[in-house]
């Protein structure tokens, strides 16, 4: 992954802003007044979500079965904290490197509803085996509007039938970053 420390830097940027802006937007009354009229005719699944979670229909706007659905999918797995998907789309091999499904799990612990939107931009297929795909991480105020945004490569093998993250260089170094952090504010 070329950009990998300014993706890392990103990403742990990212759910920490996310956290604190997410965490400052609308009011009791806001939240109470939605809570009480209900959803109305116009509101979509898309528009009760944060801007950065990624929802089925931008997921299907990819191809089926290719790279950068598979990509969606294990963004989308992560923002919902679901170790096992995230597992399932990730290649044995690149959950090793960075140190085991234990190491991984606590990586998606950390990131999880705060990751950042994924956008795939290209994919580039070199073999029928490999895949890079070209996507920007951006994150969102409590207003939804883009605070951040990071051009990356995800690298992508096809194991069987299915496309799975074959280098989770991002994962490893936000696991990495947050155990610093951990470590400097204990």
């Amino acid at each position: 992954m070329p950009n990998s420390r300014i993706g890392t830097a990103f990403v742990v940027l990212s759910v920490l802003s996310t956290g604190v802006l997410v965490g400052c937007g609308g009011n009791k009354t806001d939240a109470a007044a939605a809570k009480s009229q209900g959803p109305s005719a116009t509101t979509t699944a898309d528009d009760a979500v944060p801007p950065n979670i990624l929802t089925d229909r931008v997921i299907d706007a990819q191809p089926a079965g290719g790279p950068g659905r598979a990509l969606l999918q294990w963004a989308q797995a992560i923002q919902f904290s679901d170790n096992d998907s995230v597992a399932g789309l990730s290649t044995p091999d690149a959950i090793a490197r960075i140190g085991g499904r234990a190491q991984l799990d606590k990586a998606v612990g950390f990131m999880g509803a705060s990751f950042a939107l994924v956008t795939v931009v290209n994919v580039l297929q070199p073999s029928p085996t490999t895949a890079r795909v070209r996507a920007t991480l951006s994150s969102f105020d409590a207003k939804g509007q883009r605070v951040q945004f990071t051009p990356t490569t995800f690298d992508l093998s096809k194991v069987g039938a299915a496309w799975k993250l074959s280098d989770l260089k991002l994962v490893a170094a936000t696991l990495r970053d947050y155990e610093a952090l951990a470590r400097k504010k204990g």
